[in-house]
């Protein structure tokens, strides 16, 4: 259903002329793909070409958004770069919802031609003593520590009966008991200052990604819980020199004891499987709120319990698995 709506110049900011958007410098005359790969690094978007059919067709920069787009197994495809963190990521997103559904010449907003899938490649660690380096983890649910995407919201603040249920996917028992067991490995404390969030992927992404990873009997893989933090050292339990008084240092110890039973009649149980610092706002604002096909799957390249980090080789041939799995994951959703 179309939707009337004149965005002031200070709101959506975009050139009326081109139909450009200012941070990402896409227009809806670009003919971006709606199948698309998202990474933080914007130089790893030259990592995803190198696997199109015939090269790059077409490429957009500003700042650290860099896009390029060609093709894949025949399947127009992309690639994006947004830069670190779910402060970028959420700039990224909300301006591809306006390339895919924002016609600026009428101000009207329409759902998208075809079905907007995103699937993010990207590195991560692991609080897992046993999850080794150079495996592929993909995101079941994420637990969002950066409260970005609790400023979009699945319904009117004022439709809320009880406001913890803003703070995980409605109607997903798992996510439920995911945030529930969270609350209770956190302390009250830190609780008071820090609201996670959980926010989960389209399953039938997830379904592409494990399927994807199963072609590569050589890499291994784990399914399971994505926490996002909004930086890279105390936000993940870093201390590092003098910066050593910090909110939560046995953050990954804690991560680490998380484990849910699924929901869906699977008798095995869910864990936390990685951190990084996208996810979390990626799976609330694409797959939860927008209804686009979104998922994740990260290289995990450092093991916090261990304190081991990856050689360059294994991330050169981790990298690229990650890549080809999220390309192989679009090409079976079509």
């Amino acid at each position: 259903m179309a939707l009337k709506q004149a965005m002031s110049g200070s709101e959506l900011i975009i050139n009326r002329k081109t139909g450009t958007l200012y941070h990402i410098n896409l227009s809806r005359q670009d003919g971006f793909p709606s199948r698309f790969l998202l990474v933080g690094d914007p130089q790893r978007v030259r990592e995803v070409a190198k696997f199109f059919d015939d090269g790059i067709k077409g490429e957009r920069s500003n700042r650290e958004f860099v896009s390029v787009w060609g093709t894949y197994k025949g399947l127009p495809v992309a690639a994006m770069g947004t830069g670190i963190g779910p402060d970028n990521t959420e700039i990224g997103l909300v301006e591809m919802h306006a390339v895919f559904e924002y016609d600026n010449e009428r101000d009207l907003w329409t759902p998208p031609k075809d079905p907007v899938t995103l699937i993010r490649i990207g590195t991560s660690a692991s609080p897992q003593r046993d999850v080794k380096l150079g495996t592929l983890a993909i995101t079941e649910h994420a637990i969002g520590l950066d409260n970005t995407g609790l400023f979009y919201l699945h319904k009117p603040l004022g439709d809320y009966s009880d406001l913890d249920d803003i703070m995980f996917t409605p109607n997903n028992p798992t996510a439920r008991k995911v945030w529930e067991q969270l609350t209770r490995v956190l302390p009250l404390a830190v609780l008071s200052i820090i609201r996670p969030y959980v926010s989960t992927a389209t399953p039938d992404v997830v379904a592409a990604l494990r399927e994807s990873v199963g072609l590569r009997p050589d890499i291994r893989s784990e399914s399971g819980l994505t926490t996002t933090a909004p930086g890279f050292f105390a936000p993940q339990g870093r201390r590092i020199g003098r910066l050593s008084n910090i909110l939560v240092p046995d953050l990954q110890e804690r991560l680490a004891q998380l484990t849910i039973r699924r929901h869906l009649g699977i008798e095995d149980n869910i864990r936390a499987a990685n951190n990084e610092m996208e996810t979390s706002v990626l799976l609330r604002v694409a797959a939860e709120i927008l209804g686009y096909r979104a998922g994740a799957v990260c290289l995990v390249i450092a093991n916090r319990a261990e304190g081991e980090f990856i050689t360059p080789e294994q991330y050169a041939r981790g990298v690229d698995a990650a890549i080809v799995t999220g390309l192989e994951a679009l090409h079976k959703l079509g």
